[in-house]
């Protein structure tokens, strides 16, 4: 009985130890695959907040390169603008110029022109108050 006893016991602690042994090895298996999941769903995650970061990152180069090519633009329009009213005002100070001694000479010239008639109208009047 005794024997039997000690037997019983045995192949208690011995399932009990079994059942140990499985508790704890699912245990780790378990761990294992939660460990996976996690790691899955973690780089799910990470890959999915590098894709929007690289699209973001695309858009923006595309923004900048766009952004560049609007300020090249307006800033050949406005040198554009700027030289075509340097050329403008040059035109305008050589016109201005032009007249200004055409205006001189049509000057000179009336003056000469009143200068010759007063002179004949003294001639005028002196032939006549000599010939009184």
């Amino acid at each position: 009985l005794t024997r039997f006893m000690k037997r019983l016991k045995n192949s208690n602690l011995i399932g009990a130890w079994d059942r140990w042994k499985d508790f704890t090895k699912e245990s780790i298996e378990m761990r294992v695959k939660i460990k996976r999941t996690v790691g899955k769903m973690m780089n799910r995650q990470m890959a999915g907040a590098f894709g929007r970061w690289a699209e973001m990152t695309e858009e923006a180069k595309e923004l900048r390169v766009k952004m560049r090519r609007f300020i090249f633009r307006m800033m050949k329009k406005e040198l554009g603008n700027a030289f075509d009213l340097w050329v403008n005002t040059l035109e305008e100070n050589k016109r201005n110029r032009e007249m200004d001694a055409f205006n001189g000479q049509m000057n000179a010239l009336k003056q000469k022109q009143l200068e010759k008639f007063m002179l004949k109208l003294q001639n005028i009047q002196l032939t006549k108050a000599w010939n009184h």
